[in-house]
């Protein structure tokens, strides 16, 4: 029977702490873990602080449609592949999908290269550091800098070391269920993150317009060259259409604003902060100095009673 029982007070034995020694430990080391406590409260509380605030600004976006007085994928060009492969000219289906375009063409790097050529952007991307809500002015690492001068304390940074501080602050997604594009950019001033947004919007539709009047201008040339090249009927009346074609592209690259995005709601100026979390920094700093303090006192219990 001896030997039956002598396990169970083995594993009785190995129990390292119960719920009453917990409690115990709470109780006679509550002075210390509180100390501790506080001390993390208060660090949590003072980085809080010193945390700058962060505001967003979104624009829902809408493709636009790039055709003039209707059009369809079964127009002109559906119908003469076949002569238009004769004559070696191949058409386009028509299928890519722009707002793929859209939102790849602005998360890349030749994109940003655009960008940072305008005024103000690049030491507002990569130099900012805080904002001044009663001057309404950005502030600037001075070690970066100079916004007396305008003029940089380092060598100016490139596209690609401003990309990471860019990528980092916007976030562009196309909701598959209604087709829409959503885009948001978050900076130190509310101002600047309002007036961004609305750049990314207008300078992307300007992008995509220069490529697509770039290729449909390298279109045409090469059609007429076709064209002179050709006696024959069909292939001409074709290569007729295809040059149609690129003149109603053309036009609407030139008389349309929003060339490849419309907004359906604009980026608007942010009153209220959308990050940091003051509060959840708080608690959460307190609930870390707790925990840690706790197990502290519970491990060194282990280790003695070893």
């Amino acid at each position: 029977m001896n030997d039956q029982i002598d396990p169970i007070n083995n594993n009785e034995d190995s129990v390292g702490i119960d719920l009453h020694e917990l409690i115990r430990l709470f109780r006679s080391n509550i002075k210390i873990i509180f100390l501790i406590t506080s001390i993390f409260a208060a660090v949590s509380v003072a980085v809080s602080l010193n945390l700058p605030n962060i505001y967003s600004s979104r624009a829902i976006l809408t493709i636009t449609d790039k055709e003039i007085g209707g059009g369809s994928s079964s127009g002109p060009g559906a119908g003469m592949g076949g002569i238009a492969a004769m004559a070696g000219i191949q058409i386009s289906s028509g299928t890519n999908d722009l707002g793929f375009t859209v939102i790849e063409t602005i998360k890349s790097y030749d994109f940003l290269d655009h960008l940072i050529n305008i005024d103000g952007v690049l030491e507002n991307l990569y130099a900012a550091i805080d904002y001044d809500a009663a001057a309404d002015q950005i502030i600037y690492d001075d070690n970066l800098y100079d916004s007396k001068t305008e003029e940089w304390i380092i060598e100016k940074p490139s596209n690609v070391q401003a990309y990471g501080k860019y990528i980092s602050s916007i976030a562009v997604s196309k909701n598959k269920t209604n087709g829409f594009i959503y885009l948001n950019f978050s900076h130190f001033s509310p101002r600047f993150t309002k007036d961004f947004t609305n750049l990314i919007v207008k300078e992307v539709n300007d992008v995509i317009r220069l490529r697509d009047l770039d290729e449909s201008n390298k279109s045409m040339h090469f059609l007429k060259a076709k064209l002179g090249d050709t006696s024959e009927t069909e292939i001409r009346f074709t290569i007729n259409e295809l040059i149609k074609t690129e003149i109603k592209t053309q036009t609407f690259a030139n008389i349309k604003e929003n060339y490849a995005v419309e907004p359906v709601d604009s980026a608007f100026l942010p009153n209220q902060k959308s990050s940091p979390s003051r509060a959840l920094i708080c608690i959460f700093g307190t609930l870390i100095g707790f925990i840690l303090s706790y197990v502290f006192f519970v491990v060194r219990y282990l280790i003695s009673a070893k």
